[in-house]
């Protein structure tokens, strides 16, 4: 592919040329542009946030489990003190009749201090619920406290990123213009050629051939290669590289 190209429409070779080398210009552009919006670290910020809320979340549920676990263990308590209290009554009531012996006054006497004892024991298990009812509760708030802090940093992280990409996203319209405009000055053959190169290689796929080197590879190229560039403007691939190479002449100041 060396030699002189055939412009379109009235377009000059070395037009064609310095289109081709703007056209990777902005091309470079839009890779580093691609590059910061993949690097953001919002994407990472928000992904972190949105796990600290969900293992909030599921900690909620456990301590809103907990507590209903507190609750049933605080009623079963209060159905056997109320038992208990049952069994004080009735047997007090058999005291308070006087139609027993002294046996059986010292065993309803006993029965009624277990019971009292065991209404005791109870109460103490049943005010450790409630304290435990009470802790799980606090920690339900703080935590759902947290969240919403979370959901403040995330919304705070969204509308950074969202500025963040709308800048980009101008940046990048605004350049993908510019290219298209450059890229209409390109023959459709070199247009291709230099589309599938950019697929392939990616970066830089168009180099200045000051004739003797490829500034794409910076490999000195051999002196037939040479012979084949005659007019500035030319366009020609890289013998070593496979890229496109324009030539200027031996004047041109790059």
């Amino acid at each position: 592919m060396a030699g002189t190209i055939e412009p379109d429409a009235g377009n000059t070779s070395v037009e064609v040329c310095n289109a081709l080398l703007e056209i990777q210009k902005l091309d470079l552009v839009l890779d580093e542009l691609a590059v910061q919006e993949a690097s953001f670290p919002h994407k990472a910020q928000v992904a972190q946030i949105a796990q600290k809320a969900a293992e909030g979340q599921s900690l909620i549920a456990k301590l809103e489990e907990g507590v209903v676990q507190f609750d049933k263990q605080i009623a079963a308590i209060a159905d056997t003190i109320a038992h208990h209290e049952k069994k004080i009554a009735k047997e007090q009531k058999k005291l308070d009749a006087g139609k027993i012996d002294f046996r059986q006054v010292d065993a309803l006497s006993s029965d009624i201090a277990s019971h009292h004892d065991q209404i005791k024991e109870a109460e103490g298990k049943q005010l450790n619920l409630m304290e435990a009812r009470q802790e799980a509760k606090r920690r339900i708030t703080d935590v759902g406290d947290k969240i919403a802090e979370l959901e403040g940093a995330k919304e705070q992280t969204l509308a950074a990123y969202r500025q963040q990409m709308a800048i980009l996203a101008a940046k990048t319209v605004q350049i993908t213009t510019a290219r298209d405009e450059k890229r209409s000055i390109l023959p459709p053959d070199l247009a291709t050629h230099y589309d599938t190169l950019r697929a392939q290689k990616g970066g830089t796929v168009v180099g200045v051939f000051d004739g003797s080197r490829c500034s794409a590879c910076s490999l000195k190229l051999p002196s037939a290669f040479a012979d084949e560039f005659h007019y500035p403007g030319d366009v020609g691939t890289c013998s070593e590289c496979r890229r496109i190479l324009v030539y200027w002449g031996d004047d041109h100041d790059e």
